[in-house]
């Protein structure tokens, strides 16, 4: 025999709130009806309970009778609280996932972008001859450059010392095109934007962003491959 433990209209109304107060968007939210088995008086009870899922990452929270379960947990992908009969406790929980939910959410797949990274090396290497910039070519790069430059100064708020890193990443790469070949450059180029990304922490939009502009700036460049820096 299942006993039902769903949630009430009003608990899920509670949710809601929850999910919102998160930043998130309550349609990119499931709930469903899962069993979960409880330990009771020395057996184990089965009960229907309510689940809310994230389809996109196929995360989960699931509110037991006194229990919760949830992926991503905060020590590992998948924990399980026992002995949780509050529901102040519950939604305690729950917003404790929902919190984890947004890191995961917002974290950039690092291994996709290394993977763009080598992509863009391997188009670089394809080119036939690793001239250097001519005069005219330098003073569109340094134009390309400081466009995407204005992009990471004015897309958030940063430090005197994320500026001042900033500044360090970009005056690099405009002395490397003065002294390097297009093959060459185009290499470090790439390397540094991850790199910048990366020690910013950009969440995924604000990278694909700043790879975006970088492709539309140097279009004349990276000719046959624009693709790779998006």
């Amino acid at each position: 025999m299942i006993t039902d433990a769903t949630l009430t209209k009003r608990q899920k109304n509670v949710a809601l709130e929850f999910v919102l107060g998160a930043g998130f968007d309550a349609a990119d939210f499931e709930w469903s009806e899962v069993d979960l088995g409880e330990s009771y008086m020395g057996g184990v009870t089965l009960y229907s309970v309510s689940c809310l899922t994230h389809p996109s990452t196929e995360y989960y929270f699931v509110f037991g009778e006194s229990s919760v379960k949830c992926s991503p947990g905060r020590r590992s992908k998948v924990e399980r609280e026992y002995k949780v009969d509050s529901w102040n406790v519950k939604f305690d929980n729950f917003r404790v996932w929902l919190q984890s939910l947004r890191h995961e959410v917002d974290a950039p797949d690092l291994w996709a972008e290394v993977g763009k990274e080598r992509e863009v090396s391997d188009a670089a290497s394809s080119m036939v001859e690793n001239l250097p910039f001519t005069p005219s070519e330098q003073k569109q790069i340094l134009g390309a450059l400081t466009e995407i430059k204005h992009y990471l100064l004015t897309i958030r708020d940063t430090q005197t010392e994320q500026r001042q890193f900033i500044e360090g990443q970009f005056a690099y790469l405009i002395d490397a095109a003065n002294r390097l070949g297009r093959k060459d450059w185009l290499n470090i180029l790439v390397s540094t934007l991850f790199s910048t990304a990366f020690n910013l922490a950009l969440p995924p939009e604000n990278v694909k962003g700043m790879m975006q502009l970088a492709a539309a700036n140097l279009q004349w460049l990276i000719g046959h491959a624009p693709k790779l820096l998006q």
